[in-house]
This record gives structure tokens, sequence and C-alpha cells, in this order.
């Protein structure tokens, strides 16, 4: 990621590492976003994954089916991190993505998406729990404890997208709710 931000950023770079060098690299046209596009680093592992999240990303994101409190504890190991490198936690958007979200107008109709979308090897509990799923007042308050434990950006991706009625949902239900 240092040579991808210097080739970014600038004209000619130059740069060695243990694995990788690069001398007076060209690149052009530069990217449009100053000073460069986002890094976006993904994964979960407390070692390497968030320390090279606490020296190099601008977002960061922990993967799928998870609650808001495996999001404190990942969040407190990556917050070391940061400390070793003198970073603020504040410089980075921590996101979210929801790779199974599910909305419905109402109790029997989640019920029947439920058992549309749910994998045979899941138990409802744990598919509703560690997704987001609910009616669009559901939705909402699982939104809030996300952003309560900081997260700041969400991704989501609705099982049945290729309707437009969840997206049309979502869009004019639960979006108002936090602008």
């Amino acid at each position: 990621m240092k040579i991808i931000k210097k080739i970014w950023t600038e004209e000619k770079p130059t740069f060695e590492g243990k694995y990788y060098s690069i001398a007076e690299a060209i690149n052009s046209p530069k990217p449009v976003q100053k000073p460069h596009p986002p890094i976006l680093i993904g994964g979960r592992g407390r070692k390497l994954t968030l320390r090279i999240v606490a020296e190099l990303a601008d977002q960061c994101n922990f993967g799928g089916s998870l609650e808001p409190e495996g999001y404190v504890e990942i969040l407190d190991v990556l917050n070391r991190h940061y400390a070793k490198v003198d970073r603020s936690p504040d410089e980075i958007e921590k996101t979210h993505i929801v790779y199974d979200a599910i909305i419905a107008r109402s109790e029997r109709d989640l019920k029947q998406k439920i058992k549309r979308f749910k994998p045979k090897n899941v138990s409802a509990h744990k598919f509703i729990k560690g997704n987001l799923i609910g009616t669009p007042e559901q939705i909402v308050e699982k939104i809030y404890k996300f952003i309560d434990v900081g997260v700041t950006y969400f991704m989501l991706r609705f099982l049945d997208m290729m309707a437009l009625e969840p997206l049309m949902m979502f869009a004019e239900q639960v979006i108002p709710t936090f602008k």
C-alpha cells in the first residue's frame, strides 16, 4: 500500500522495501480523488490485519455476520494498534458490510422471506441475529446499535434485490431516519 500511495501522489516515486521496490515509476493519469482514493482494508486478524489497518487504511471493514458487540471487541484491538503507530482511530471510517439483508413490511412477510432465503444449515435465530433482517423499524434499531459502537458507513446486499420493493422500502422508510 505504501507503493500504491506513492504512485498515486508522487510524480516519479521510488521505494525500496523488503519484498518490493520501484524506481521512478510512472502512473498517469493520477487519481481524481485527493490526496488519493480511500484505501479500505477488510479483515479481523488481530495481529497483522488490524495492525496494517491502523498504519495504512482510510477505511476498514471487519466482515459480514458480526454483531455490534463483536465490533467493540475488534475496535479495542484496533485502538491498541493505533496507539503504537501514533494515529487516531477517528482518522478512519469504520464500515460494515451486510451480505444478507432482508426488509419486509410486516412480521408475516418477514417470516416468509426468512423461510425463502435462510441457508438450510443455519438456524433462523442465528440468521436473523448475524444479519440486517427485519421490518423498517427493526432495521433502523439494528443500524443504530452499530452506529453506537462506531460504525460510520454501511454496505448492504439485499437478498431479494432483483425486486424493486425492498430497495424502495429501505430508501423511503430507513434512510431518511439517518439524514
